[in-house]
């Protein structure tokens, strides 16, 4: 259970049942499924008591089952709770390929239930990324093995599915293309419950010593997918030797790799920044930055990506410089003015340089004008609320295929 659980499903939920207007579904619920001793772990117990807390709306289910067993008794639990629902339909929402195995087994056994197969990236590659693959051109032997069995799942999940949602343009295109999804598949990005106000930027400014200088932040891990090395900070490197009026900010769980990574690099000490903060505190540090940096190498999956980080970046305000290749993130952000596009991935020392102090001279040109621009973006597009209705349609949609289907199947 990871803090992103919270924000891009649980805050999703809770979206779908408080806000009204047409088709509200009559009632909301997360079920979560893990093995049997997370049931009674005391950690993940006072974890989900915080999600009550904070979704108050969603009815939330641990089940359990043994591994060794398969899907038992989880699988009976998930009967117990459908039982519960009634006669009506219901929709499940299946984050997932392995999730969705689970919600095709529940639903085959009540008439009228819909299945909605929810792709946030693409997992064949997704879980070889530890061992250093990012493109199908890089696999062999036993990784193209597990591949094409996950790349069969994700295949027989689609053709199954009433409807399917996914998280970016390039993705469902992919998808469409190479696993006959179908041309109706719904785009819904990685989204925030709300924007955040400037109401701490002067506090935290001043806590963190930053003056009047351009506060450039990185928000994120030390795994290798995020390129410190090799992107973010090259980056930094260029801009604090080439500027007197930036400062290089990092919020992140892992203060001491990132200090060694910093101290490699010979980063000036008095314009850097390191700092951890808990979940609920990060949307009001972000508010007292300058401009978010979003680099990624390109790659077969940095294609398809439409990282959190953008959704958080653009909710408080701040403008994103973003790696050539990210998504298309490029397209969504430059008609609004809010996002500037660099190519810093496998270049000379000089180009980047040049780079970087094109950057830096469009975070100097920014104004509150561009701040309420990106806060706009956001609200029109990246929020769980501004997307309830279009996945309502969605749902929808996903029942009466479901309803199409049954019809069909009688004799």
């Amino acid at each position: 259970m990871t803090p992103l659980l919270a924000t891009q499903v649980f805050d999703r939920a809770q979206a779908q049942a408080v806000e009204t207007g047409e088709n509200r579904p009559a009632s909301v619920s997360v079920w979560i499924v893990e093995p049997i001793r997370f049931v009674f772990d005391k950690d993940k117990q006072r974890y989900i008591a915080g999600l009550r807390k904070r979704c108050p709306n969603v009815k939330i289910k641990l089940m359990g089952g043994f591994s060794s067993l398969k899907t038992w008794p989880s699988m009976q639990w998930l009967g117990i709770e459908r039982r519960k629902l009634g006669k009506a339909p219901v929709v499940y929402h299946c984050r997932g390929e392995a999730t969705f195995l689970l919600g095709e087994k529940i639903a085959t056994k009540f008439a009228g239930d819909a299945l909605v197969l929810d792709i946030r990236g693409f997992w064949p590659i997704e879980r070889l990324v530890p061992q250093n693959i990012f493109g199908p051109n890089q696999l062999k032997g036993a990784q193209r093995a597990e591949f094409e069995s996950d790349a069969a799942n994700l295949q027989h999940a689609i053709a199954r599915s009433n409807m399917v949602t996914t998280v970016s343009g390039p993705l469902k295109q992919y998808l469409v293309r190479n696993y006959s999804a179908p041309d109706d598949t719904c785009v819904v990005p990685c989204c925030v419950s709300s924007v955040a106000e400037d109401s701490y930027r002067e506090l935290i400014r001043k806590q963190l010593e930053l003056g009047d200088s351009k506060a450039i932040l990185y928000l994120g891990g030390t795994q290798k997918y995020q390129h410190l090395e090799d992107l973010v900070l090259p980056f930094f490197k260029a801009a604090l030797a080439q500027s007197d009026d930036c400062v290089a900010v990092f919020i992140t769980q892992d203060k001491i790799t990132m200090q060694v990574l910093v101290e490699r690099f010979q980063l000036p000490k008095e314009k850097v920044r390191i700092v951890s903060v808990n979940q609920q505190e990060v949307a009001k540090y972000l508010s007292a930055m300058d401009a978010g940096l979003l680099l990624r190498a390109p790659s077969f999956l940095n294609n398809f990506s439409q990282p959190v980080k953008l959704g958080e970046y653009l909710s408080a305000g701040l403008p994103v410089i973003v790696e050539k290749g990210t998504g298309d993130v490029e397209q969504l952000l430059k008609p609004f003015e809010i996002g500037y596009t660099i190519n810093l991935h496998e270049r000379s020392s000089e180009v980047q340089y040049a780079e970087v102090r094109h950057a830096l001279n469009w975070v100097r040109n920014s104004d509150d004008s561009r701040r309420i621009a990106a806060r706009r973006f956001v609200e029109q597009h990246y929020t769980w609320k501004a997307n309830v209705q279009r996945e309502r349609t969605m749902y929808l949609d996903s029942l009466a295929s479901a309803s199409a289907k049954q019809l069909k199947q009688r004799p």
